[in-house]
């Protein structure tokens, strides 16, 4: 099997990982309302991310027992079964432990695919690689929310995590498949550990690319967890929320791989990284002090936040993946840890905010943007990549 068949497969799994993930991500908040009773969820959240960050800290030293391939494999495996678990236990709280269970598999998958696919990549064509990946998985993930809203009306959660054992388990026999021929993904760094965050943080390109990362993951927190509430509390059903998510996925299709091109061969990412915080800041701005209520507003607010999401997520990622070769899993890892501690600091701080303002839903959004702007000075002082003209 030849390098661009695997990747092709990859490519493929991307697809269907972010379809699972639109699938799960935008009800998780009102299937833990309706187990637990409780009208603040972000303990759930909060557990999920702290054992998350646990085991990606932890991960080079799986990785160096039984390699990446094989991980990312018994991972998918995991997810299949828990998901099995779920169909029959999921009006319970058995359900949601095990729904926690499969938030930091899900996110560990995530994490593994992307080592894998960086071997495939070469430093003066990242921003083209990780854009079409981005892009297929985004793709994806754009059907996710809208078929979630039409299985749970009908289906119930149970629904849900018969989808999820579905698409899952077509992942794992194309991983299978795939990587089946990758013998050398095996290599762990020398440097392990807070050895290697110390030696880390030494580089500002790797902490201004953390810190980014961070800020752009705090944004996606507060949207999965407090956007699909405040929502429902605007009135909309489970249907027009499926929808309405839907819709302003959309700019991750088309934004992040035109974006990656454009990084390579004329800009680098600094310019389009400004560009994206700012169009976030202006529409948090508008959640916040402006009182939206209908379906059209609430889409063209959130359309234009995810618009400057995917210029973030996209040049944030690029900039990092120019500054790593693929054997570097310890660094990967540690970057990505950043999805974790931004859960675990939306959360914190959304908690903290609800014991002073319990009845407001946009209160964490106004956090939010003090963290955005915090990431705007940030990317206002990053050095750029060289761009290469030369890349096809």
């Amino acid at each position: 099997m030849t390098k661009m068949t695997i990747f092709r497969l990859l490519i493929g799994q991307k697809l269907l990982l972010g379809y699972a993930a639109g699938l799960l991500l935008y009800i998780l908040s009102a299937y833990f309302q309706d187990v637990s009773g409780a009208q603040d969820v972000s303990g759930f959240f909060l557990v999920a991310a702290g054992v998350t960050l646990f085991f990606l800290l932890s991960i080079h030293h799986v990785i160096a027992h039984i390699g990446r391939a094989r991980l990312y494999l018994l991972l998918l495996l995991a997810i299949v079964v828990i998901a099995c678990a779920l169909i029959f236990v999921a009006d319970s709280l058995l359900g949601a432990g095990l729904a926690i269970v499969l938030l930091v598999a899900t996110t560990l998958v995530v994490v593994i695919f992307d080592m894998l696919t960086q071997s495939f990549s070469t430093d003066a064509a990242d921003g083209q690689m990780y854009g079409a990946v981005l892009s297929a998985g985004n793709l994806g993930f754009l059907f996710g929310p809208i078929s979630a809203g039409y299985i749970v009306a009908h289906f119930m959660m149970q629904g849900i995590f018969f989808m999820l054992v579905v698409v899952y388990s077509i992942v794992l026999v194309a991983g299978i498949v795939g990587l089946a021929h990758l013998r050398r993904l095996n290599h762990v760094t020398q440097l392990q550990g807070l050895t290697l965050v110390r030696h880390l943080w030494r580089h500002s390109w790797f902490r201004r690319a953390y810190a980014l990362s961070l800020v752009l993951q705090f944004f996606y927190a507060v949207m999965i967890v407090y956007m699909p509430l405040l929502l429902a509390a605007h009135g909309f059903s489970v249907q027009q929320i499926g929808v309405i998510f839907t819709v302003i996925l959309v700019p991750f299709i088309v934004v992040e791989y035109p974006a990656g091109v454009i990084a390579d061969k004329f800009l680098g990412e600094r310019e389009m990284l400004l560009g994206g915080l700012v169009l976030i800041l202006g529409s948090l701005a508008v959640i916040v002090t402006m009182p939206l209520t209908t379906l059209t507003a609430w889409l063209a607010v959130l359309f234009v936040s995810r618009i400057g999401a995917a210029l973030v997520e996209s040049m944030s990622d690029i900039y990092f993946y120019k500054h790593v070769e693929s054997e570097d899993v310890g660094t990967i890892g540690i970057y990505r840890t950043a999805y974790s501690m931004g859960l675990l600091a939306a959360t914190l701080c959304s908690t903290i905010v609800a014991w002073f303002l319990p009845e407001s839903l946009v209160a964490p959004f106004g956090v939010t943007i003090a963290v955005v702007l915090g990431g705007l000075g940030i990317a206002w002082h990053m050095r750029d990549t060289q761009p290469h003209p030369e890349v096809v």
